[in-house]
């Protein structure tokens, strides 16, 4: 017989327990790791905590790992007894599942919703989706778009896109001596890695060191991979930090719109070029730091060239957005930090709670 692996719970770092063994703010995902939820935890005095369960995530054992996860997810939530509780979506399970552990207690719950919501795999509980996000207190986005689809819902969407990670200073041991790009991946499906294989091969001046598991992208399968590409198989949180410091610049390429990526949050807080997809929201975001690619083998191959043909006005524009978007993250975790303050006190009448939602929702910050 074999052996059902235990569901994984595990604690981030930042982690607050107030009197009375009652955790006013937890932050849940159903997945091993999310850079957002350790920088968003961290700013706003809560624990990050992952809930996952088994290591095969297919269609046909999912029904069996989001029983397991729900159960884990519920005694969690009873054994630390938050007054809020941040939660992220997809999947859609998770927040029905902190909603009803608020129905039952009077807590309050807010959605940290990602991009891949909308996906088409995610269609079929597309009417769950909308039923959750307007019991939520408040729904966290990464762009206007998303934004206006909740609020057209009848939900009530706050924009945080701008994420500013705590970066560690490590000592610099030198660049390899030719001009070296790190292609940030986890071989989701929304990765162009065949594109990215094939600029490469156009672009032999340059190395490209991959980072993530690759042995589990299908894809790869027959790939001729030229001499130029390394994979540098998945590294933990510090051996990531510094190939990315160590990198003249970094690549995070999506075939989704409207979506937000980590990697690039790390880049600008290393202060490296990027070379991004070319979306508009991307584009708005992080404007000259980064060079912008089609996903094309001939469009990500342009794009990493012009980045080594100008790396000194990239150099310079990534400081200037970095400032930029180091002191919109300030503005944002502070207005948050404040809202929050509100469900420390027991007796805050529902209705304050409501108008002290419109008003962060409503609030304009200097873009």
């Amino acid at each position: 017989m074999q052996k059902i692996a235990k569901p994984l719970v595990r604690t981030g770092a930042a982690r607050t327990v107030l009197a009375g063994r009652r955790a006013h703010r937890l932050f849940i995902k159903w997945f091993p790791h999310d850079t957002r939820n350790d920088v968003i935890a961290a700013a706003i005095g809560a624990s990050s905590h992952y809930i996952h369960f088994g290591r095969n995530y297919s269609v046909i054992t999912a029904p069996v790992r989001y029983v397991v996860q729900m159960l884990s997810t519920w005694l969690l939530l009873w054994r630390h007894r938050p007054a809020v509780v941040f939660v992220t979506s997809p999947p859609i399970f998770a927040p029905l599942t902190v909603w009803l552990y608020t129905a039952a207690t009077g807590a309050s719950f807010i959605m940290d919703c990602h991009s891949g919501v909308f996906d088409r795999k995610w269609r079929f509980v597309a009417g769950l989706h909308r039923f959750v996000a307007k019991r939520a207190c408040m729904v966290m986005v990464t762009n206007s778009v998303h934004a206006a689809v909740y609020r057209q819902w009848g939900a009530r969407p706050f924009i945080l896109g701008d994420l500013m990670p705590p970066v560690p200073t490590l000592a610099d041991h030198g660049r390899a001596g030719c001009f070296t790009v790190v292609v940030a991946c986890s071989f989701a499906l929304d990765e162009p890695i065949g594109e990215i294989l094939a600029a490469a091969a156009i672009t032999p001046s340059v190395q490209f060191l991959i980072t993530g598991n690759h042995l589990k992208d299908t894809r790869l399968r027959g790939v001729k991979v030229a001499a130029n590409v390394q994979f540098t198989g998945f590294l933990e949180k510090s051996e990531y930090l510094a190939v990315l410091q160590r990198a003249d610049a970094v690549m995070a390429l999506t075939t989704r719109d409207h979506t937000m990526q980590n990697a690039a949050y790390e880049a600008l807080a290393l202060r490296k070029p990027m070379v991004l997809s070319d979306w508009q929201v991307l584009r708005a975001t992080y404007k000259g730091a980064a060079a912008y690619a089609k996903n094309t083998p001939e469009g990500i191959a342009q794009a990493v060239s012009q980045v080594v043909s100008q790396r000194a006005v990239y150099a310079a524009a990534v400081s200037q957005v970095y400032e930029e978007r180091q002191k919109l993250w300030m503005a944002k975790s502070a207005a948050l930090r404040q809202f929050l303050d509100q469900f420390d006190e027991p007796a805050s009448p529902q209705g304050a709670v409501l108008r002290a939602t419109q008003i962060l929702c409503e609030q304009t910050f200097d873009r």
